[in-house]
Formats: structure tokens, sequence, C-alpha cells
């Protein structure tokens, strides 16, 4: 019975971090200020400038490596790697327009 438990408990805190979260997250800052913006991510990975206004995109990289218990004498150990690349689109005027994202890391 604890084993179920904690299998249920693993459960719910695994699906707190959703990309349906992180999707919630970007729309509120739509209509929001570039300068807040960066107050709160930090400085973004790269910036492109255009006639309508600039692209800030934020890239977030990282690996995950564990190891198993010894079977037959051998450590297996498995590395993950994080991925997410979010940009937000700024207008001439300095309001957040737009957003889009790519990668399996991107949750909250």
């Amino acid at each position: 019975m604890r084993f179920v438990f904690f299998i249920a408990l693993a459960l719910m805190f695994s699906s707190c971090a959703t990309t349906a979260n992180y999707e919630k997250t970007l729309k509120s800052w739509v209509g929001g200020k570039e300068n807040q913006l960066i107050m709160s991510w930090g400085l973004p990975s790269s910036t492109y400038k255009t006639d309508e206004g600039k692209f800030l995109t934020y890239d977030f990289r990282g690996n995950t490596t564990s190891t198993t218990n010894e079977v037959y004498g051998y450590y297996y150990t498995n590395t993950r790697t994080h991925y997410c690349k979010t940009t937000f689109f700024i207008d001439n005027s300095g309001l957040i327009k737009s957003y889009q994202y790519e990668g399996s890391s991107c949750r909250q």
C-alpha cells in the first residue's frame, strides 16, 4: 500500500510541470514590456532586429546524468539533454506582441 502511495505522489508532482503551464506563462507576457521581460528572464541568448521590431530568444540547454545500481558488476549511466528555445517578438514601442517555443523541456 505504501508503494502505491509513493507512485501516486510521484505522478502528481510530475504532472505539475506541463507545456500547458508554460504556454500560460508565455501568454501572460503578451502586451507586457520588453524591459520587464529582461528583468524577469535575464539577458536573452540572442537578439535579431527587423524594421518592425526585434526578436529576443532564450535558449536553455542542459544535461542530466544518472547512474544506475550495479548490475552484474557494471554500472550504467544515462544522460538526458534538456532543451527549450523561446522567442518573443517585441514591437518598436517595446511591447511583447507574440512568442513561440520549441523543445522537449519547455515545461513549467
